[in-house]
């Protein structure tokens, strides 16, 4: 596509230590460091062969952080481009931040590693040497240990890829039982949770219970109150009933009493009457006047 445009590119291949590129894996994405090798192999092999027969500069991520300034007029130099001073000062001041590197290893920490495969050495050390100063014989031994690279990487895919596959299923295996595991915290809450309102559900029954139990005995009380008084007052009415009988029949008793002075009355009345009106009575009406006379 740049042919077709007629564009003139010139690339720049950055390149870490893969015991950094190792580390980095390791604390982010908890990556083995043999498969982060395989990783750095699948990688930088591409870049270099696709950029082998292009303008390029091998650029160094340690010795740009060791050595910022240098490595910008080195990659200058060989695009012949110009470099403003002031920029690249805060270029080296400013945009670099020495705290992004966590470690630094050298070529002979690679050599000591037994998960790198020897073919990663060689072409590291090849890109280190070929990095610093670019002679045709240190680009030779790069060509020659990018073949290895290439080589070592083709015979090894179909197992790389197996792996990798593996490797895919088991971190699929691993999400569904973290989702399982969830699901079973979940469930467990659940269940607690649902013996907890139960049990909370159980106080409160108790709770409403012993109150309908305290109202139903005070409700109880008050009844044997309330039959205890009716039981008096009716005993008083009855009382009060007998009472009203025995006066009844002493008042019928007291009328017979009255009709018979009434009865009595009306007889003397008649006698004194009969007497009164009697020839005597009249003849002795001066004597009884007399003596009234001289009580006087």
């Amino acid at each position: 596509m740049f042919d077709r445009f007629g564009a003139s590119m010139r690339y720049v291949v950055p390149f870490r230590h893969p015991l950094s590129v190792a580390d980095s894996l390791a604390s982010r994405n908890k990556i083995p460091r043999g498969k982060s090798h395989m990783l750095w192999l699948a990688h930088v092999v591409p870049a270099l062969r696709f950029t082998e027969a292009q303008p390029r500069v091998l650029l160094d991520y340690d010795r740009l952080m060791e050595a910022p300034g240098a490595e910008l007029r080195k990659l200058a130099q060989t695009f012949a481009l110009p470099v403003d001073p002031a920029k690249a000062q805060i270029f080296e001041q400013d945009f670099l931040e020495q705290g992004l590197r966590h470690s630094a290893y050298g070529i002979d920490d690679l050599e000591q590693d037994d998960a790198a495969p020897a073919p990663m050495k060689t072409l590291f050390s090849a890109m280190v040497a070929a990095a610093r100063t670019p002679t045709p014989v240190r680009r030779a031994a790069l060509t020659e240990a990018l073949d290895i690279a290439e080589r070592f990487l083709l015979s090894s895919e179909a197992l790389l890829t197996y792996g990798w596959d593996l490797e895919l299923d088991i971190r699929k295996l691993h999400v569904a039982l973290d989702i399982e595991h969830k699901q079973s915290v979940a469930f467990e809450q659940a269940v607690l949770n649902a013996a907890n309102r139960e049990a909370q559900l159980h106080a409160e029954l108790e709770q409403a219970n012993a109150r309908s139990a305290a109202v139903a005995e005070t409700h109880a009380r008050e009844i044997a109150a309330r039959d205890a008084a009716m039981q008096r007052s009716q005993a008083t009415i009855r009382e009060y009933e007998t009472r009203l009988t025995t006066c009844g029949s002493e008042l019928a008793s007291r009328e017979d009493q009255i009709a018979q002075l009434n009865s009595q009355v009306t007889a003397r009345d008649a006698e004194i009457s009969s007497f009164v009106n009697s020839t005597s009575w009249r003849v002795t009406a001066p004597l009884r006047f007399a003596r009234r006379c001289f009580r006087r």
